[in-house]
């Protein structure tokens, strides 16, 4: 299975030491120089490569290191040349290259990566010349490399199958895959979780930038690329990408990428000026977005902040991205998930407690439809409102009192009703041999499930609400039968970034979702004029 194996380390003098294509500066990304230990991934492209297309997936290598960061005693910093000839400290990545095919994303065994890499950094001797370090390396490396070359990681057994395609199976899913860490992901995030989701389904270029220890937020992002995937088309070519680490020597490479999303993390700072080169950037500086063991430089108090760029009429502004009132209504369906840890016998969580979300969705869509009322009001002020069964009502979405009625309610609930069953009736069947890992990957892939077939119902409802010809427009009934608001501008781009992705269109076009329209209402056109 794996097909490289390597060490690296910064030497004083020379600098990298790795000479591989495409593995050489991802394999000591910035800052790492801060923390005394690490895990991260990358993604390596084969040199002949320019681009990432379909028909070179499976070039693609998914890259596993970890990191040891020493600091040299006196005795040692003397031997290497004394202060001033050396950092004074040992930094070197030891690492494994694995095969990529489609959603299938294997990681390196990091226990048996992390016992080789311990053993080398204790041992490590700065007097020895290179060719007796060379020897000594290969005494420990090259019976890790058979082990390895001839070692099939065992994939997680159970039975969560959606037709013919078996969702662990496909997504190469084993002890070392961070899926495990999705609900520590929805925890520390909240309702924006699904703000995040919004980004990741429609192919947007999602960077995620943060100081080292880089663990947790590689895996968030992975995590982020899971909820991109549709879960019936596991065995063919993904929307989006992850890359994994990237840094400056990158930065070309992923300009260039003009069709299909991508999703990245980055410790290099200078990305975030490039505001051309992704859609949503969620800043972990000082934060950590997951539950790690790592993050002992980390704040577990602060949350990442995630903030949107907005390009439209020739304009690109920077948007703080938290959360609408269409995303409470589906985290109460999700929110059982993440909270418990005890499961029926069909895989659905147990839970007798009321989400306190619940009580905030209620209050959020109470005033929503006074401000509905209030703003049909005002229309028939101006002279351009209309009853709800007035003529002009199928040629005019604007202005119209309208209160909510028991129709209304069944259907804004049905949504929810629909992915309970997809539920019941795709179940996930727990293993007995698995059970130590059901508490985290059973839930885990029922909220995936979730949010693909809400995904997959807002798709087929744009397809309807919409023409192929002309300039499309969406009202904001439109908008209401596919359970988002069009006074809200992420819903707006979510649907436009869906509609980008129906009609092809590259990624570096200008403004997404170009020719589509929807209609604006009072509210959204005035938190545009103030900046929110």
């Amino acid at each position: 299975m794996a097909q490289a194996l390597f060490l690296t380390y910064f030497d004083d003098h020379k600098g990298q030491s790795l000479d591989l294509e495409g593995v050489e500066l991802q394999a000591l990304p910035s800052g790492l120089h801060l923390v005394e230990r690490d895990t991260y991934y990358f993604r390596r492209i084969e040199p002949r490569n320019p681009a990432i297309r379909t028909e070179d997936e499976e070039t693609s290598q998914m890259g596993t290191v970890v990191f040891r960061n020493r600091s040299l005693s006196p005795e040692e910093v003397e031997m290497a040349g004394g202060e001033g000839k050396t950092r004074g400290r040992l930094m070197i990545g030891l690492g494994i290259l694995l095969p990529i095919k489609h959603a299938a994303i294997r990681f390196g065994p990091s226990t048996t990566l992390e016992r080789a890499i311990d053993t080398i950094s204790q041992e490590w001797r700065v007097e020895q010349s290179l060719e007796e370090r060379k020897s000594w390396l290969n005494d420990i490396l090259l019976p890790l490399w058979d082990s390895l070359k001839i070692s099939d990681e065992t994939p997680l057994k159970t039975a969560d199958v959606i037709g013919a395609v078996s969702i662990p199976g496909s997504l190469g899913l084993d002890q070392d895959n961070p899926l495990k860490s999705f609900l520590s992901l929805g925890k520390t995030l909240g309702v924006p979780l699904l703000s995040l989701w919004k980004y990741a389904a429609a192919g947007r270029r999602i960077l995620f930038y943060g100081s080292p220890p880089l663990s947790s937020m590689c895996q968030a992002a992975y995590l982020t690329w899971l909820m991109s995937l549709r879960m019936t088309e596991l065995d063919k070519q993904p929307q989006s990408t992850y890359l994994g680490m990237i840094g400056l020597s990158d930065m070309s490479f992923v300009a260039g990428i003009s069709h299909g999303g991508w999703i990245a993390c980055t410790s290099d700072a200078i990305y975030k000026d490039k505001t051309g080169m992704y859609d949503l950037l969620v800043d972990c500086s000082g934060s950590d977005i997951l539950s790690s063991t790592l993050g002992e430089h980390h704040d577990t108090k602060r949350e990442p902040v995630m903030r949107a760029v907005i390009r439209e009429s020739g304009q690109v502004t920077l948007k703080y991205l938290s959360y609408t009132y269409s995303d409470t209504v589906l985290w109460n369906t999700i929110s059982p998930f993440l909270q418990e840890t005890t499961l029926s016998e069909s895989g659905a969580p147990k839970t007798t407690d009321t989400p306190t979300s619940a009580i905030w969705s209620t209050a959020v869509g109470t005033y929503t439809y006074i401000c509905d009322i209030c703003w049909g009001v005002c229309a028939f002020a101006s002279g351009s409102g209309y009853t709800q069964h007035s003529d002009h009502h199928e040629n005019n979405h604007t202005g119209y009192i309208r209160l909510p009625t028991e129709e209304d309610v069944e259907r804004e609930s049905s949504d929810d009703e629909e992915d309970v069953q997809e539920i019941d009736d795709v179940g996930f069947q727990p293993s007995p041999i698995d059970k130590p890992n059901d508490n985290s990957i059973t839930p885990a892939i029922q909220i995936l499930k979730i949010l693909d077939h809400r995904r997959d119902h807002i798709e087929k409802r744009l397809a309807k609400a919409v023409s192929d010809t002309g300039t499309p427009i969406l009202s904001k009934e439109d908008m209401r039968q596919m359970g988002l608001s069009a006074w809200s501008w992420v819903d707006v781009e979510f649907v436009r970034s869906l509609y980008r992705v129906r009609k092809a269109q590259p990624i570096s076009t200008g403004t997404l979702g170009n020719g589509l329209l929807v209609e604006k209402g009072w509210f959204r056109r005035a938190i545009g004029y103030v900046g929110l």
